[in-house]
C-alpha cells in the first residue's frame, strides 16, 4: 500500500487520463489493440506536456501541472496515428 502514496499528482493524473482516453478511443473506433492505443496515448500525452512546458504555453485549462488541452490533443492525435499506421 505504501507505493500508492509515493505517486505524484502528475503521475496519477497521467495514468487516469491516458487510461480513460484509451478506453474511450477503443469504444469509439472499435480498436482491438488496447495496449497499443494506451502506449500511443501515453507517448502523445507526454509529448504534449513536454511541448507545452518547453514553450511556456499557458493553456486555458490546467489540472495542477497538467496542460489538459495540449496533452489531450497530442494523445488523441497519437492514438489516431497509431490506428492509421496499424501499429
Amino acid at each position: 500500500m505504501n507505493s500508492l502514496f509515493t505517486l505524484t499528482p502528475f503521475q496519477v493524473s497521467f495514468l487516469l487520463i491516458v487510461s480513460a482516453y484509451s478506453v474511450i478511443f477503443r469504444g469509439l473506433f472499435s480498436d482491438k489493440r488496447l495496449l497499443t492505443s494506451w502506449l500511443a496515448g501515453a507517448a502523445g500525452f507526454l509529448l504534449g506536456q513536454f511541448v507545452a512546458e518547453r514553450f511556456s504555453v499557458d493553456g486555458p485549462i490546467m489540472l495542477g501541472n497538467v496542460h489538459l488541452i495540449e496533452t489531450s490533443v497530442a494523445a488523441w492525435g497519437a492514438m489516431l496515428l497509431a490506428q492509421r499506421l496499424r501499429l
